[in-house]
């Protein structure tokens, strides 16, 4: 999929994606707008953003885009690229070598079907990681670079504070 004109196109995305945060009154609105407008300069055919439920310990699924089958019931995620991310508080550009390295280092494991490249970042507000937003695909391993984690993360921390509000 090619995006034309990324750098105008992504700031105007940027001023879309907050206004419809503002006018929002449930997280639905707020997430249905994140998956339009995120769509609009990345491949958003496998999305979800897993919620940290703190007193349960352990991730909801209130958006989960996935053309291979995430999983959409609450679940712990331990030792996922998904977990990493909550517990590491940074994003994450993860294609196999990168995979293989973190589970050398006992840091992750596979963790549901196996994405050949996967991207994730935290969604912060208050100083606190209350969850993570991931894109991933299945086949090819070139569908998201480390400059489209840099988009998607400034995308996510754009509209962190509106969808914290309904988090908890």
């Amino acid at each position: 999929m090619s995006y034309p004109n990324k750098p105008a196109r992504l700031l105007a995305v940027i001023e879309d994606l907050l206004s419809a945060a503002s006018r929002s009154r449930s997280a639905d609105a707020i997430l249905q707008a994140y998956h339009h407008h995120l769509g609009r300069v990345l491949d958003t055919n496998s999305l979800y953003v897993a919620l940290w439920n703190e007193p349960a310990q352990h991730f909801q699924f209130p958006l989960d885009v996935d053309a291979g089958g995430a999983l959409s019931e609450p679940d712990r995620l331990e030792g996922s690229l998904t977990d990493f991310v909550r517990r590491t508080g940074r994003p994450l550009w993860c294609d196999r070598s990168e995979h293989e390295r973190l589970q050398g280092l006992g840091q992750v494991k596979v963790v549901g079907k196996w994405s050949e490249v996967w991207v994730g970042v935290p969604l912060r507000a208050r100083g606190a990681v209350f969850g993570v937003a991931a894109l991933q695909h299945y086949q090819d391993p070139f569908a998201y670079t480390p400059a489209d984690l840099r988009t998607f993360s400034l995308l996510s921390d754009a509209i962190s504070p509106a969808l914290a509000g309904f988090s908890g």
